[in-house]
């Protein structure tokens, strides 16, 4: 699934061909641990979930209970927080 960017107004072409081409998730294995990085999980279609500004670790673990993965790296509301639980962690930066 790509990037839904018909809706972008004032973007030049070239723009539009580079972030179309931009993959929406990225797994990345480093000394045996499986990381997840991600702008913000979707549902099933492409359809962001829930936002939550700042989600308590309970939350993380629900945002991504679909994935098997150690670290999750995730961003998009602008804020941050680190959460731990169930020897999984989830880290959300500013921008992602």
């Amino acid at each position: 699934m790509r990037l839904n960017i018909k809706n972008f107004m004032n973007v030049s072409e070239q723009s539009i061909k580079f972030l179309s081409e931009l993959k929406l998730f990225e797994n990345i294995e480093i000394a045996g641990k499986k990381i997840l990085v991600v702008h913000y999980p979707q549902k099933n279609g492409g359809i962001y979930k829930k936002h939550i500004k700042n989600p308590s670790a309970t939350e993380s673990r629900e945002l991504f209970k679909e994935y098997d993965d150690d670290l999750f790296l995730f961003g998009h509301t602008h804020s941050c927080c680190v959460n731990e639980i169930d020897d999984k962690w989830y880290i959300m930066s500013k921008k992602l």
